[in-house]
């Protein structure tokens, strides 16, 4: 199995995940909380896994503890201090778990989005992505309670 590899926009940073894509490709997770809305002016894209299988291969993430988010639990937000690209994080409240940005993976097309979570706080001019076809979920909060769109 070859690695899934990542990077920030620079260079600067990289990083390996090692984990099939099939495992991976259906799972992404938009997310519409506050928090990633001021942090990336819209939402955030992630894909969770293992904390194990990810490993950097190249420079140092600048690394944020989050203690201000929606959920109350902190994060801790991994970057590159040159360009600002947020790579991956990690949330006290899922030990274990890393939730990579899809964006900053070289494969990120093959990703398919599987959940939107914080759907309360979707921003009133952005739409939902309502494609029931694809099987996608919404829910109130960090998946807390599923809704109907």
């Amino acid at each position: 199995m070859a690695p899934l590899k990542g990077r920030c926009y620079c260079g600067a940073v990289a990083y390996e995940l090692n984990v099939p894509l099939s495992e991976i490709s259906s799972g992404g997770v938009l997310c519409h909380c506050r928090t990633c809305q001021q942090l990336h002016t819209d939402r955030s894209y992630n894909i969770a896994t293992d904390l194990t299988a990810l490993e950097v291969t190249k420079g140092s993430p600048s690394i944020f503890h989050d203690s201000m988010t929606d959920s109350g639990q902190a994060i801790h937000r991994a970057f590159c201090g040159t360009c600002g690209s947020a790579l991956y994080s990690t949330p006290d409240s899922m030990p274990g778990k890393v939730f990579v940005k899809v964006g900053s993976l070289e494969n990120a097309s093959e990703i398919k989005p599987s959940a939107e979570i914080y759907i309360e706080s979707v921003i009133p001019s952005l739409s939902l992505q309502k494609d029931v076809s694809k099987g996608l979920k919404h829910f109130e909060g960090m998946m807390s309670k599923e809704v109907e769109v």
